[in-house]
């Protein structure tokens, strides 16, 4: 199977949802990864992230149309937040490119902006999955030392990051903050 067929597989799992039925959300990610083999090949194969990149590019968080039903909006909601928790993933995020992670990087912060628009759909967790996806590829950029810093001096950053969940407003800000100075730079 192609790597964007196993992408489209895996996104489209019905059990992927399970990985929010725990205590937090990498914890349930790694438990669904554990007994799900397509996403365990997903995780080991090189050219996943530029798949994953591929078709978070296509996706519109405002593209909400006014008769969608309550099920179809929180539906919508889950396909961002289960390919920003793949994205986010160690094994995808080693094998960008640092091109790879600004153009990632730059989108997730759009995405971000566009759930901001519609905060009754996509609620906290919503934003939270495209923040730590942001913090996540920020821990990965080469000479940004201030942010690892950052992570080193701040046990809820760090709480975040590793868990996914958990997070507070000064957490949430202080990785958009940190988005928006990297990409400022840029």
């Amino acid at each position: 199977m192609s790597t964007a067929a196993l992408v489209e597989t895996v996104l489209n799992h019905p059990l992927l949802l399970d990985m929010m039925a725990y205590n937090n959300i990498q914890y349930g990610f790694d438990q669904v990864a554990s007994r799900f083999n397509g996403l365990q090949e997903l995780l080991n194969r090189e050219d996943t992230g530029t798949e994953l990149i591929a078709r978070y590019h296509t996706m519109d968080p405002v593209a909400i149309e006014d008769d969608w039903t309550d099920v179809e909006k929180g539906l919508y909601s889950f396909h961002f937040r289960n390919i920003e928790v793949t994205l986010a993933q160690e094994p995808i995020l080693k094998n960008l490119t640092s091109a790879q992670r600004l153009d990632l990087l730059e989108e997730s912060f759009i995405k971000y902006q566009g759930k901001r628009q519609l905060v009754d759909i996509y609620g906290k967790l919503g934003l939270e999955s495209s923040v730590r996806l942001m913090g996540m590829i920020l821990s990965h950029q080469e000479n940004y030392a201030s942010f690892i810093q950052k992570i080193s001096e701040d046990i809820r950053l760090q709480a975040f990051l590793s868990s996914g969940s958990f997070s507070n407003d000064l957490v949430l800000s202080e990785i958009l903050s940190q988005a928006e100075q990297f990409l400022s730079e840029r």
